[in-house]
């Protein structure tokens, strides 16, 4: 008996340590308390300050360290094996990334990257995302871009912030501002200040960059599908938020993640395209940990989305995602 349980918990291990690859990068969005109205898509988005804590002080109980991705970078370039690492990624910009997320995360001494949307501190995104959850969550119908969605139970709520979503993704990006409005106008949603309600400002950015545990990446312009863009305007979208950001906070982004990025979004077209930017890595959604192999493919990074129901598990159990990101 003695030696079948070894040998289970020899072939156990032998999956976990292959399955956790050198590192895994962790994405986040927002760092704030649940809100037990909100319907799953968008809570699925955040994890709570208690969750957070308690999870850091699970991975260093079971000996990961933490790293920034310029870090990783060097130790993928390096070709030396190394494992158990952590780093922590958070996409768009979202105020409670400064005011909640930043003091654990320096309490612990952990970097981290936020990666920028420039629109976002600007306040002139259109976060349609959010903007769509709290309208499902407060009403029993919707009319949106010509159609009357069902929203009495959460159920449909659900099924219809899926099916709004798909359709606002599939729209042509070209006038993505003007588009957006439209569809909504319905509502009359005060963009400027919706936006401003959530986003980092540009000083609380600088703040976050002066900081030398604390790397900001680049997220394009506007939060585009990247993938319905020309390649004269996805450079344009790259180009425009690296400027902005470079403007300041004096620092050139070195880091990129796609927007949205799932297979879906970003192909091998968008991946060949942002190399002329030269960062030195592009991260995704799609789900996956860090191998040595992916030295040689910096621009199309996986991670792995930490949720309020993650457990350490999943960083070396292979496992889909339940949706695509926002």
């Amino acid at each position: 008996m003695k030696e079948f349980i070894m040998n289970v918990i020899s072939k156990y291990s032998a999956f976990r340590d292959f399955y956790s690859g050198c590192a895994t990068i962790l994405m986040l969005h927002r760092v704030a308390p649940i809100e037990p109205n909100q319907i799953w898509p968008i809570e699925h988005l955040k994890v709570s300050p208690g969750f957070l804590e308690s999870y850091i002080n699970a991975l260093i109980d079971q000996d990961y360290s933490f790293i920034s991705l310029d870090q990783l970078h060097s130790l993928l370039a390096s070709n030396k094996d190394f494992g158990k690492k952590i780093v922590f990624t958070l996409d768009d910009g979202y105020k409670d990334n400064y005011e909640v997320a930043y003091p654990i995360f320096k309490k612990y001494q952990i970097p981290f990257t936020v990666y920028i949307t420039s629109a976002l501190p600007d306040y002139s995104a259109r976060i349609w995302w959010y903007a769509l959850g709290d309208l499902l969550a407060n009403h029993s119908d919707l009319y949106l871009g010509g159609i009357n969605y069902a929203c009495q139970t959460t159920e449909l709520k659900v099924a219809s912030y899926f099916a709004i979503s798909e359709k606002i993704r599939s729209l042509n990006n070209s006038h993505q501002s003007e588009i957006i409005e439209d569809f909504f106008k319905t509502y009359d949603i005060d963009w400027p200040s919706y936006c401003k309600s959530l986003s980092l400002s540009w000083e609380q950015i600088e703040a976050l960059a002066a900081d030398p545990l604390v790397t900001i990446g680049s997220h394009t312009a506007s939060h585009p599908v990247l993938s319905k863009l020309s390649p004269l305007d996805f450079v344009s979208e790259v180009q425009a938020c690296n400027s902005r950001i470079e403007e300041k906070i004096h620092q050139k982004p070195q880091h990129f993640a796609y927007p949205f990025g799932t297979r879906f979004e970003v192909l091998s077209r968008e991946f060949e395209l942002i190399k002329q930017f030269s960062f030195r890595t592009s991260t995704t959604t799609r789900v996956g940990n860090i191998f040595k192999g992916h030295r040689s493919n910096l621009h199309a990074l996986p991670r792995i989305m930490l949720t309020e129901n993650s457990k350490i598990s999943d960083l070396y159990r292979p496992r889909l995602p339940r949706f695509r990101a926002k």
